[in-house]
């Protein structure tokens, strides 16, 4: 693993322990753990070199992400454009690795709190031709 590749190691391992934990685009947990995460990523690409076409295709996609941000309200996009910059030159597979590991471990954690009851086991009953059908939240 090369040094310059942990920030956005570190980054990936946030969002994916956050996603593993239910939490959304819209949560303001998830999103201060994503500007904490994208402090990682301008790390890391303030010490790659990039060339002139890839500049403009990264701003091309920064620029559509904010604008579907203000328009449409969603950060889908935004984020995505945000991961997108940081992956030059890094193993897809170690990300893999780690946003795997990490979406575990926080699944984990999610079954041990909701079994213990420190956090709240939602579930929704739908009614079905009579019977009742529970769904998990």
């Amino acid at each position: 693993m090369k040094k310059n590749d942990l920030p956005i190691y570190l980054f990936f391992a946030i969002v994916s322990f956050c996603k593993g934990l239910g939490l959304a685009g819209t949560n303001k947990i998830y999103i201060f753990a994503y500007l904490m995460g994208s402090v990682f990523v301008l790390t890391k690409m303030f010490f790659d070199k990039y060339q002139k076409k890839e500049i403009n295709s990264l701003l091309v996609f920064i620029i559509i992400g904010i604008a579907n941000f203000i328009i449409g309200d969603t950060t889908t996009v935004l984020f995505s454009a945000i991961c997108l910059c940081g992956l030059k030159n890094v193993d897809i597979n170690k990300v893999l690795k780690i946003m795997f590991w990490s979406k575990l471990l926080s699944f984990i954690i999610l079954i041990g709190l909701s079994s213990v009851g420190i956090i709240e086991n939602n579930f929704i009953l739908h009614y079905r031709e009579g019977l009742g059908m529970v769904q998990r939240d």
